[in-house]
């Protein structure tokens, strides 16, 4: 977020962070840090969706359905971070009312894990595919709508841990066709794409 370390500060900061389980990893023990970095009030929103995308942001905020399975709704659970601890996450939260409910000083994005690798390059299995080109504009303009004070962040997925298909772990992954078919396992490929994305949709001075 480009929030600079300096001892005893004595200042505020408020945060939310909005997307998939990846997000939940980033915002564990923020305010543990900011706190000992000397920031006297922080007060943090954490909204988790898993896997949860910016179509499926598009589709709770609109009612539009956009890949015709009938759902349109997508709502978060979310937890708060106040006087040194963490709530209990409560379940059924739009984005708009969350945003809406505090004047927040950072919002932080995330793209869900099967989409964020996704900028518009060739595959492996020869595939091309582009997640941001038509929500990643919205999203931003979305949230600059409902927050226009707020400096928006980001929060970077990871890419799978390499392994074949024998390996138990690899039943368990949500993202195993994805993995297998787009990346053919190679975990630098995929890494290669999230970092394209970011290059591509999320660093250029225009935002």
């Amino acid at each position: 977020c480009g929030y600079e370390y300096e001892e005893n500060v004595g200042t505020s900061i408020s945060l939310l962070a909005i997307g998939s389980s990846h997000t939940m990893n980033s915002i564990t023990y923020f305010g543990d840090i900011c706190e000992a970095a000397g920031i006297d009030n922080v007060y943090l929103g954490h909204m988790y969706k898993g896997g949860v995308t910016f179509q499926q942001q598009y589709e709770d905020a609109t009612g539009i359905d956009t890949n015709g399975d009938g759902v349109t709704s997508h709502t978060f659970s979310y937890r708060t971070y106040d006087n040194s601890k963490w709530s209990a996450y409560t379940s059924g939260k739009h984005v708009a009312e969350v945003v809406g409910s505090d004047d927040w000083d950072y919002i932080v994005l995330n793209q869900g894990a099967i989409d964020a690798p996704l900028y518009g390059q060739e595959l492996a299995n020869g595939d091309v595919r582009d997640t941001f080109d038509t929500y990643f504009d919205w999203e931003i303009d979305y949230i600059r709508g409902l927050a226009p004070d707020a400096t928006l962040c980001w929060n970077m997925t990871f890419a799978c841990e390499e392994y074949e298909t024998g390996d138990p772990r690899y039943n368990e992954c949500d993202l195993r066709w994805q993995y297998k078919n787009w990346f053919n396992f190679d975990s630098q490929l995929m890494y290669k794409g999230i970092v394209g994305a970011l290059n591509k949709y999320v660093l250029p001075e225009e935002r």
